[in-house]
C-alpha cells in the first residue's frame, strides 16, 4: 500500500504515520471481501464510514473510551488539521443528520461527505452511557458490534437502515448471555445511537 508524503517545512511527512489512516485503508480490504459495500451513494458512504470507525478504534487501542481521540488523520496537514471528526462531522463539512444528506453526482454520490452521518451514529453508540454516567460498552464490545455487522449482516447495496438493523441484531447475539437488564441496556443503546442522526 502506498500512502504518499507531504512536505513539512524542510522535511517530508508520510501519510502512514497516523495509525487511523493506515487502519482505514486496510479495513477497505476487509469490506471488499465481506459486505462488499458498493462504492456509491449510501452504501459507499457506509463503506467509508466502517473504515473510519475502525480507524478510530484501532488508533485508540488500549485507551478508555472517555479519552478517545475522535479525529481521523490529525497531524497530517498543516496546522494539525484532521480529515474527519466522528464526534462532530460538521467540523469538516460533513452532515451528521439524515435531513442534511447530500445528493450529488460527485465523489461517487458523496461517499466521503455522507459518511459523517453513519460516523456520528457510531460515535453515539460507542459513547452511550447508563443512568450512572458509565459507558455502556467497552472498546472491545464496540469493535465486536461493528465488525460483526460489517462482516455478517450487510450486503453490497445495504443502506444506513440496514446497518442499524444489523448492529441491533449483532448486539442481541453478542450479549445474549448477559443478565437481562444488561442485555436490554446494550441493545437499546445501539438503537438510540442510530436514532441520533435521524
Amino acid at each position: 500500500m502506498v500512502y504518499g508524503q507531504r512536505r513539512d517545512g524542510e522535511t517530508w511527512r508520510s501519510f502512514s504515520e497516523n495509525h487511523d489512516v493506515v487502519a482505514h485503508e486496510m479495513v477497505h480490504g476487509v469490506t471488499d471481501y465481506t459486505a462488499r459495500l458498493e462504492y456509491e451513494n449510501e452504501s459507499g458512504a457506509m463503506n467509508e464510514s466502517y473504515s473510519e470507525i475502525f480507524g478510530i478504534l484501532i488508533s485508540n487501542l488500549g485507551k478508555a473510551l472517555g479519552a478517545f481521540d475522535w479525529e481521523l488523520g490529525e497531524r497530517l496537514f498543516p496546522g494539525g488539521r484532521a480529515l474527519r471528526d466522528l464526534s462532530d462531522p460538521t467540523r469538516f463539512s460533513q452532515p451528521k443528520h439524515m435531513r442534511d444528506f447530500v445528493i450529488t453526482t460527485r465523489d461517487h454520490g458523496g461517499v466521503h461527505t455522507n459518511s459523517g452521518i453513519h460516523n456520528f451514529a457510531a460515535f453515539k453508540v460507542m459513547t452511550a452511557t447508563d443512568s450512572s454516567g458509565s459507558f455502556v460498552f467497552t472498546q472491545k464490545e464496540c469493535a465486536a458490534i461493528f465488525y460483526l455487522t460489517l462482516t455478517q449482516r450487510l450486503s453490497r447495496t445495504s443502506q444506513f437502515t440496514e446497518s442499524r438493523i444489523g448492529a441491533v441484531a449483532s448486539a442481541q447475539s453478542l450479549f445474549r448471555n448477559d443478565p437481562a437488564a444488561t442485555r436490554t441496556k446494550k441493545i437499546q443503546a445501539v438503537g438510540r445511537g442510530f436514532s441520533a442522526p435521524g
